[in-house]
């Protein structure tokens, strides 16, 4: 026989109530049934718990010490049973996640600040790093999941991937700077400038791009342009405010379009997701949509 949270409780009832048929309605069971369970257990352990007296009962001396232990253990089942539904539901746990530096400068704050609105106990680890180095992580099982834009990581047979929204992409520089005096801005203008980025991006490739400022902190890099002559690539949302305010301007380079970037998730097949990391992409499925 298994001893279960509900015998232990009704074991608790009978011995509160001191009588079969208050501990019955209080569980909101028949006596009959409540009876023949505490029978069954007695008759199962090879001891009495009650002394059946008249319309009450009292607990053996076996029985108290029984009850002693029933009550925290009673506890601890239920604190385990809150914890399992709470994990099952996405509500409870750790999750490490991998994402790509613009992807979390433009989202990670927020999709943070959503994670811990409540008292849950949530633990998120964010991994900030070059693709490669992402990739790498999630082979070793030091994270289940990677954030990034397109052409970020190379793709993979072992990979299980999937689009969740997509962003803006502006290529921004600071107020005054050289470029806002052509009418018409070509790739071979870009020449000479420094460019900012947290990799060399693919675009630029059929141009020589002697200067380069890479930094995955994508904050750093709109502080350095604001402040330099450098040119940069951000997501719209991200420098709204600079632009709005004027300290950042947006500029239109005719031969190299700026397509939607998707942005993806990717996990290994093999691997099952957690409630929590789908709780995750919930989250930034909807703030990508946003």
């Amino acid at each position: 026989m298994d001893i279960s949270i509900g015998r232990l409780q009704q074991l608790l009832a009978v011995a509160k109530t001191g009588s079969f048929s208050k501990a019955a309605e209080e569980l909101n069971i028949s006596q009959p049934a409540l009876s023949r369970s505490i029978a069954a257990i007695e008759d199962y352990y090879g001891f009495q718990m009650f002394n059946r007296m008249g319309r009450g009962v009292q607990l053996t001396s076996a029985g108290k010490q029984i009850i002693n232990l029933s009550g925290p253990a009673v506890q601890h089942l239920k604190a385990l049973d809150k914890n399992f539904r709470l994990f099952g539901a996405g509500l409870a746990g750790a999750l490490s996640v991998g994402i790509a530096p613009l992807l979390a400068s433009q989202v990670l704050g927020r999709l943070a600040g959503d994670f811990f609105m409540g008292s849950q106990p949530v633990s998120l680890q964010s991994v900030v790093r070059p693709g490669d180095a992402l990739i790498q992580s999630l082979f070793n099982d030091e994270i289940e999941l990677i954030a990034y834009p397109e052409s970020y990581i190379e793709p993979s047979d072992d990979l299980d991937v999937q689009t969740i929204g997509a962003l803006e992409p502006v290529c921004a520089c600071r107020r005054g700077h050289p470029l806002l005096e052509c009418k018409k801005i070509f790739q071979r203008d870009l020449e000479g400038f420094p460019w900012a980025s947290s990799v060399a991006p693919a675009v630029l490739n059929d141009i020589s791009l002697s200067n380069q400022f890479i930094c995955d902190n994508y904050h750093i890099v709109k502080e350095a342009v604001i402040n330099s002559d450098m040119i940069a690539i951000f997501t719209e949302s991200f420098v709204l405010p600079e632009l709005n305010d004027g300290s950042m301007c947006q500029i239109t380079i005719r031969d190299m379009p700026l397509p939607l970037t998707k942005i993806y998730i990717a996990k290994l097949k093999a691997q099952k997701t957690s409630p929590l990391a789908e709780v995750f992409i919930t989250k930034l499925r909807r703030i990508l949509g946003d």
